[in-house]
């Protein structure tokens, strides 16, 4: 049992308490669903709401595809969601016009019992972008946020699995799922789910708002929501997968192997024995090949790849650029929980990786962010660990959103 404060910001420990996170990794990831029920409806008030839902709405109403509505897995054409909006003085300035989403046709179609989709809702709301945030940071898993409105009564999408672990958050309302064992174990999106495959020994999990259920990928599920209306989040865990890495090493194999750049003899497709061939071949160039050098590179490939599609937060920074000027000893800077990073070694000098960028700094700044990420430290405590020059990296951690001045 964990104790996790109410008003904390939310995060990956909150999301599964009272099981613990190298718990459920070691038990439930990847291998069985596991349903927290907490009899708090509003365990997840302060991360997200229908009004979320409706501000989602305008400001994405120009990123259509990001919205869609649903019925039992039949689709609404999307262009019957939005309407077309014209500039004003068009006559004049040339503009064309724009669809935009139209909030009136996504209230008829919810009205009469369509589930409202809104996929990577990160986009428009800074709370679910900090949780994803902050979950990679502790675990290296990219994060994507969906949300899901259902009338009462309803079924938004008929028995699929999904290629991604999945962690449910309900928010509102109560929804019943109906799941089963894969009948493929862990598959990956080239695997797609038949609807005909329903047959297994079903478990019924009923979500009431402020549980958890966490379902690793493949597993089988449909969900009808209750009497009233059902809001969740869903948190779609991509981790990086053995397939990928090994597929990264390949990649940086070829630059370095001409036989691996070679084309293949003509007729190879026809020739006898050429599949064993080919077999022994690629053994032998893979074992030569896949050495820690490469196998390294792979890695900061893969790493790269993926800090490519974090998204920063930029929540309080503009007010902590404001503070910057009076920095003095007694400032306490501290890393912020949802600016994921990591730290690799280039010879005597450190990249410092980040959501879209990578930042070149002396070794020694390495175990000062380090013992950032123990707990926040005064300015003074930064220049003992780095004389001279302390404070110049308090301003760029602050400046590139992965710290904060805090409050003495």
């Amino acid at each position: 049992m964990i104790d996790v404060a109410a008003g904390e910001p939310m995060n990956l420990a909150r999301v599964l308490a009272p099981t613990a996170v190298p718990a459920f990794f070691e038990r439930y990831f990847e291998r069985e669903p596991l349903h927290v029920a907490r009899g708090d409806a509003a365990y997840f008030g302060d991360l997200y709401s229908v009004a979320d839902v409706e501000t989602a709405v305008h400001v994405g109403s120009r990123d259509g595809g990001r919205f869609a509505m649903t019925r039992g897995g039949a689709t609404v054409d999307n262009a019957e969601l939005q309407v077309e909006r014209t500039s004003i003085r068009a006559n004049y300035t040339g503009k064309p016009p724009v669809n935009v989403l139209d909030p009136r046709a996504i209230a008829a179609r919810f009205e009469r019992g369509h589930t409202l989709l809104i996929s990577d809702a990160a986009l428009f709301s800074p709370r679910l972008q900090a949780l994803c945030n902050s979950i990679q940071r502790e675990t290296l898993i990219y994060v994507q946020a969906n949300v899901y409105l259902t009338p009462p009564s309803e079924q938004g999408f008929a028995l699929h699995h999904d290629t991604h672990d999945t962690l449910v958050l309900q928010i509102e309302g109560t929804k019943q799922w109906h799941v089963r064992k894969p009948v493929v174990a862990l598959p990956i999106e080239s695997q797609p789910s038949s609807p005909a495959r329903n047959e297994g020994e079903k478990t019924v999990y009923e979500l009431h708002a402020g549980d958890t259920l966490y379902l690793p990928r493949g597993w089988r599920h449909e969900c009808t929501s209750g009497t009233v209306r059902s809001l969740h989040v869903t948190l779609a865990m991509l981790p990086v997968r053995a397939i990928e890495l090994a597929e990264a090493a390949l990649r940086v194999a070829a630059t370095v192997d001409v036989e691996l750049r070679r084309s293949l003899t003509h007729g190879w497709q026809e020739t006898d024995g050429f599949s064993e061939r080919f077999g022994e071949f690629l053994a032998e160039r893979l074992r030569a090949a896949f050495s820690g050098p490469v196998m390294r590179a792979a890695r900061d490939l893969v790493v790269n790849e993926l800090f490519a599609t974090t998204r920063a937060l930029a929540e309080g920074t503009l007010a902590d650029i404001a503070r910057l000027p009076a920095l003095n000893a007694s400032t306490l800077i501290g890393l912020r929980d949802d600016a994921p990073f990591v730290i690799r070694t280039e010879g005597a000098d450190i990249q410092l990786i980040a959501a879209g960028k990578a930042t070149m700094l002396p070794g020694n700044c390495a175990p000062v962010i380090r013992a950032l990420g123990s707990g926040p430290m005064t300015v003074a405590a930064l220049e003992q660990m780095l004389p001279d020059a302390g404070v110049a990296l308090a301003r760029l951690l602050v400046l590139d959103g992965l710290a904060t001045i805090l409050d003495a």
